[in-house]
């Protein structure tokens, strides 16, 4: 079917259903008939995975705010027909009041109050599990501690003793309110932790990264006895120390950290104690939470759903730090979506890109999420023109209608659900009629597409290897005291960089990628963590994207083989693909990993008339021969420049593939090599691009080239589905 949209507003939202989507039929049931003992649970429905409360499949559309809850803001949403909220409790101080002390009066006041302000009202509980001040006061030992010593404000994310007793306090709060007078109204709990609630894998990385408490010593011996199956000569190896031994392992230096292995990235080769902490260090935060999610399960009877904001590997880079994508603990993605614990993942949308006219996503693999059966609930914190915050702030109703229509769509397409989010006291973010008209409309919207086949669909797979991170080297300049006047903290020196290092770069790159190009490709495509390739749910794709997986470990590698060099796929490769092993650094497995007869070299300079090595540089690439499909169309111009220094630099050296793009340093010779390839094998089709980012119009001529069908080529921001088509433009024209 071909469709003609013609987009005659300056801003706004076109939302199609093409060709009556596949109705599933869902009938009426009495309600005596659905109602179980389950509060809520997420199980699969029509393909997806979706949220059921009281044995009914719902939308999941909610709105978040303060809690104790307010009469007015309550009464609005219910009337908009919105009775599923969610409220911040605080901490497990607003309760936990000593050693053996509860006091959950302030809870059942508030409870309440919601009930009688809308008694069809269900909620999800967001409590933050940060300890008490009289706990971190009586237990010294178990709190995080900076690498001169320093206290520093939560319990150590290591600490079994905070597990144990933190845990014990919840279990408390949940049997208490599973057995009140309004228990039947609270369907789940969101657990939460750190300065901004998001699960730091030490402590938010505002702070001077690493965790020396001893707690985190023990934590990280025995998760080298794990890993290195008690084989101390294996540990020996991988570390490069034949003195070590699982009772002496320390955790990294300071100094050690911040050393440099082989221009942008770490060497494997050198040893791997920075690495195996770094690793160590999510695996233990996805473990803590994963254990208080079992906690408040086992209280409930396993009655509640339990859900926990995590897997932030795609940077917005806001938050005036180079270790976020290293020391954050968001890198077990994969281990959190295998816990039976965790029902739902959530992340605030990307807050590099969500003005009016530009495009809504995630901060994590959304795909990922519910290919391994959880359930997406994003948190859309859109800021209406009532809020005071200026990030993405929409000016006026008008524009405020089209973003939350391109949320809608983006939900939709994807598999997922969320909430709304108000920051604001008095007024709300959504204290206007108008705002409240549009979101009951989008709410109505969203209970009717539960009626649909919601699968997404897509021809364009897009992976990533979270772990690729931590072979790149942070930064080295301090700038901790511009932090501490901006926060109004105390920190410690941090090594906080301004820099923009290796790692900034990278993660920059990627955001920039995953944000502000490929939702502009005019086709849908999904998200993926690269090991999802050994997944047999994984659906078939016409062109598969590799963002930079700088390490690829042998089981990555093999699944590579099996799953995408087959049956015409063409494969786009980004920067390094490869060039980490377990092991080593090693251009020659870039060249297996992406070609056979694909060779990539560093690309050797001269350093102003000194011996020839290999260094950074400022570079450029840009487009050579515009005849191919892949080009065609395009100028031949620069379409990547890096002015910081970046390397090593890669070259395709292989007469056997067409050039379509060459680098050029930003040093005298100026030497050029090949940059931009592609290659027709006998089964797959294989393009190489040593630019880590590559714009939209790009990326659209790669996926005609593969087949892709391309919806849009006008640089929209477009989600669809099999049967759903959203296209979010900031101007008018044909479409």
């Amino acid at each position: 079917m071909f469709i003609l949209l013609s987009v005659r507003m300056f801003l706004g939202t076109i939302i199609l259903l093409i060709c009556g989507g596949i109705m599933t039929g869902v009938k009426e049931t009495m309600a005596e008939d659905l109602l179980t003992s389950t509060l809520a649970e997420v199980k699969n429905y029509n393909g997806i995975p979706c949220l059921f409360i009281k044995g009914k499949p719902v939308s999941g559309v909610s709105y978040a705010t303060h809690f104790p809850p307010r009469e007015r803001e309550i009464k609005d949403f219910a009337s908009a027909g919105v009775h599923f909220f969610q409220f911040y409790q605080g901490d497990l101080d607003s309760f936990w009041k000593g050693p053996d002390n509860f006091d959950f009066s302030g809870i059942d006041r508030g409870y309440r109050e919601l009930i009688k302000f809308d008694p069809e009202a269900v909620v999800i509980i967001r409590i933050g599990v940060n300890v008490p001040r009289w706990w971190a006061e009586k237990h010294p030992e178990e709190i995080a501690t900076s690498y001169i010593g320093r206290i520093l404000p939560w319990q150590s994310m290591a600490s079994e003793l905070w597990r144990k007793e933190a845990g014990d306090a919840l279990a408390r709060l949940v049997k208490h309110i599973i057995t009140s007078d309004y228990g039947d109204h609270i369907i789940g709990y969101l657990t939460v932790f750190g300065e901004e609630n998001t699960y730091p894998g030490c402590w938010w990385v505002d702070y001077t990264p690493y965790d020396y408490s001893k707690p985190m010593q023990r934590a990280f011996q025995d998760w080298l006895r794990e890993r290195y199956q008690r084989d101390v000569a294996k540990l020996q190896q991988a570390w490069k120390d034949s003195t070590v031994t699982f009772e002496t392992a320390q955790i990294p230096s300071r100094e050690r950290r911040l050393q440099r292995d082989f221009l942008s990235h770490r060497n494997p080769g050198r040893g791997r104690q920075i690495i195996d902490y770094e690793i160590c260090t999510s695996e233990v935060c996805a473990d803590a939470i994963g254990y208080l999610s079992k906690v408040i399960k086992d209280a409930s009877g396993r009655k509640v759903v339990c859900g926990a904001f995590y897997g932030y590997v795609i940077s917005s880079v806001m938050h005036f730090h180079d270790y976020g994508p290293q020391l954050q603990g968001h890198l077990a993605l994969k281990k959190l979506l295998a816990c039976p614990d965790i029902d739902f993942i959530s992340t605030p949308a990307n807050y590099r890109h969500r003005a009016p006219g530009e495009a809504w996503g995630s901060q994590t693999l959304i795909n990922s999420v519910s290919l391994n059966g959880k359930l997406f609930m994003s948190e859309d914190d859109v800021r209406t023109p009532l809020a005071t915050d200026l990030c993405g702030k929409t000016s006026n109703p008008k524009e405020l209608e089209a973003v939350l229509e391109s949320i809608m769509g983006w939900r939709f397409s994807n598999a997922s659900s969320g909430w709304w989010v108000n920051f604001s006291a008095s007024p709300t973010y959504f204290d206007m009629p108008v705002i409240m008209a549009q979101v009951s409309r989008f709410n109505r919207l969203s209970e009717q597409m539960l009626q649909f086949n919601c699968q997404p669909k897509a021809e364009v797979a897009v992976f990533l290897d979270p772990e690729s991170y931590l072979f790149l080297s942070p930064g080295i300049s301090d700038s901790s005291n511009k932090l501490g006047k901006a926060y109004d903290v105390k920190r410690d020196p941090a090594y906080f960089s301004f820099c923009q290092s290796g790692l900034e770069l990278f993660a920059k790159f990627i955001s920039q990628q995953v944000v502000e190009e490929l939702p502009h490709l005019g086709a849908p495509f999904h998200l993926y963590l690269l090991d999802d390739l050994s997944n047999p749910n994984l659906p078939e794709y016409k062109l598969y994207i590799f963002l930079s997986p700088i390490h690829l470990n042998e089981n990555q590698k093999l699944a590579i083989e099996k799953r995408v060099k087959k049956d015409g796929i063409t494969v786009l490769w980004l920067y390094a693909a490869g060039f980490a092993s377990d092991t080593q650094l090693s251009a020659e497995r870039m060249s297996e990993i992406i070609g056979r007869k694909i060779k990539l070299n560093p690309f050797w300079v001269y350093d102003f008339g000194e011996k020839e090595r290999e260094i950074e540089v400022p570079l450029q690439v840009r487009i050579t021969e515009v005849a191919h499909p892949i080009t065609q169309g395009l100028a031949p111009r620069v379409y990547f420049e890096c002015q910081q220094l970046f390397g090593p630099v890669f070259t395709v050296d292989d007469h056997g593939v067409k050039v379509l793009g060459e680098t050029i340093a930003g040093y005298y010779p100026f030497p050029r090599g090949p940059a931009l390839a592609v290659k027709e094998m006998s089964r797959w089709k294989s393009v190489y691009s040593f630019a880590p980012l590559l714009p939209a119009e790009i990326l659209r001529n790669i996926a005609r080239y593969a087949g892709v069908h391309i919806y849009d080529d006008k640089g929209d921001f477009l989600s669809s589905s099999s049967w759903f088509l959203c296209i979010h433009s900031a101007f008018s024209g044909t479409r």
